[in-house]
């Protein structure tokens, strides 16, 4: 990994509070894979298998949901530093629920699980950002459905 890699990891929610020379040995073990995305290009489908964990370190990501009528509504985007989907990494069932696209060009780093999970339990401060994580997508979940259900009265 490179100084400006890392660097941009120390803003990550999993690592925030580390700093680079910390987040290197946690790393640097494993053999991680890097994916390089060209604007508009598509990175994974709704429905494909999540194997690994995916953190934004150049670009913009954009993620959406589709019906069967292809019908799409666009969620989130995800810029330098963002995990994207870190609950479902450790899902009983790991499938994506958006399709992910490059809004810009930009490069992703690939987590697999069994290192995350490594990371989490070598690392106290990992594994508090990754449970936050987790805890502020299932309050960000819980107010929209109190929107969505209630909006109506």
């Amino acid at each position: 990994m490179t100084e400006n890699e890392l660097s941009i990891l120390t803003e990550s929610g999993v690592f925030k509070g580390l700093e680079a020379e910390k987040i290197k040995p946690l790393l640097n073990d494993y053999t991680l894979k890097k994916i390089c995305c060209k604007k508009g290009e598509l990175i994974a489908f709704q429905g494909d298998a999540y194997k690994d964990l995916l953190i934004v370190l150049e670009g913009t990501v954009s993620s959406d949901l589709s019906d069967p009528g292809c019908k799409r509504v666009k969620l989130k985007n995800f810029n330098n530093s963002a995990a994207i989907a870190p609950g479902v990494l450790f899902a009983r069932d790991k499938i994506l629920p958006v399709t992910l696209t490059a809004v810009t060009d930009c490069t992703l780093l690939c987590i697999p699980k069994e290192k995350m999970l490594s990371i989490l339990q070598s690392d106290r401060i990992c594994l508090e950002n990754y449970l936050a994580l987790l805890g502020n997508k299932v309050n960000i979940l819980a107010d929209k459905i109190r929107l969505f259900k209630f909006s109506s009265i």
